[in-house]
């Protein structure tokens, strides 16, 4: 989907009489083809290995099912929209970008043609799919560092030093946002956001001020290669900080790992609820963790005396053989022993 659009709109950016269309286009139906038999390779062994259930997840419901039918982060046409601006931070928000712009004869620049085509016809197509997440748009970043590379390059005329100051005061303001985070209505509520800190905020407010020292050393202009590493730095200091304060929510292995201890000690567990296998890789399964549904945890109960139950629940319980938070829940691990005191 990253590749398609482009290469079918091959009259927007070639220049002519330098392409044969027809060969372009054979060619790319022969691309397809081997693309297509290189993936059923595997996919059909592993259909057949699997089973009917997992064949029917690898072969449908994980490729075209998600792209027609899916409810599965299912967002407007527009949603992409907003988290645009924040994808491409804080390039845009560099006034020499927008002023070489006019410069650029993007009618007669085959290469600007080109990343535009990329860039556009592939957000338009991601933009119809049903199922949206902000990752899938990041193949794009490519064509978007291309024309910022092919813009800057335009002309270096003596610019103002507030101007060139933009960027470091935008990273600055991101530095206070994130310092008043836990105060943020809508996000205070989420429990990794009131373990937030100051000290993340001022990181970034760091990384913002050296960036003005460097326009300022720099004969008064920001350098491409300033602002990388600001912007890398910042993001480096976001993930120390962020898995600092969401620790093992992200991190579900030492749950794995006893799931897995109980499995080889004979011991029957359950899964309630929705499972999406989150366990199985971590806990290198051999055989499939049960599911069942609310409903039935009196009856499996009944079933297995010696069992356990793993749920997920919103509130922090008061009773469990294991708890951990998971993203904005509560893993929680039960014997069915415990489960009679709780209910």
């Amino acid at each position: 989907l990253h590749v398609l659009p482009t290469s079918f709109l091959l009259f927007a950016w070639r220049q002519p009489g330098r392409v044969n269309g027809k060969a372009w286009y054979a060619g790319l139906l022969v691309a397809m083809l081997a693309g297509c038999l290189m993936a059923l390779a595997w996919a059909l062994p592993a259909a057949i290995v699997g089973g009917e259930e997992y064949g029917s997840a690898i072969l449908w419901h994980q490729t075209a099912d998600r792209t027609v039918n899916t409810k599965i982060h299912a967002r407007s046409f527009g949603w992409y929209l907003p988290f645009l601006p924040l994808m491409v931070f804080p390039w845009i928000t560099w006034p020499r970008l927008w002023q070489n712009l006019q410069w650029t004869a993007i009618r007669h620049d085959l290469g600007v043609r080109f990343c535009l085509t990329w860039l556009l016809a592939t957000l338009l197509v991601f933009s119809c799919l049903p199922s949206k997440q902000l990752h899938y748009l990041i193949p794009l970043l490519p064509a978007f560092a291309l024309l910022v590379g092919r813009f800057l390059c335009e002309r270096d005329e003596p610019r103002t030093l507030l101007l060139e100051l933009l960027p470091a005061f935008f990273v600055l303001l991101i530095g206070v946002f994130l310092m008043l985070l836990p105060q943020v209505p809508g996000l205070s509520k989420l429990n990794w956001v009131r373990l937030v800190e100051p000290y993340w905020g001022v990181s970034v407010i760091a990384v913002a001020l050296l960036l003005a020292a460097a326009v300022v050393v720099y004969f008064r202009q920001l350098s491409v290669a300033a602002l990388s590493v600001g912007m890398v730095l910042s993001v480096f200091i976001g993930f120390i900080f962020f898995f600092q304060y969401t620790g093992l929510q992200y991190n579900l292995r030492p749950a794995a790992m006893l799931l897995k201890q109980y499995m080889e000690q004979g011991i029957p567990t359950a899964f309630v609820g929705d499972y999406q296998g989150q366990f199985n890789f971590l806990g290198r399964f051999s055989e499939p963790l049960p599911v069942i549904a609310r409903d039935q945890v009196n009856t499996w109960s009944a079933q297995h005396p010696q069992g356990y139950l793993i749920f997920l629940e919103k509130n922090k319980p008061g009773q469990a053989a294991y708890l951990q938070p998971h993203r904005e829940h509560w893993l929680v691990l039960r014997s069915v022993e415990q489960m009679s005191s709780v209910h």
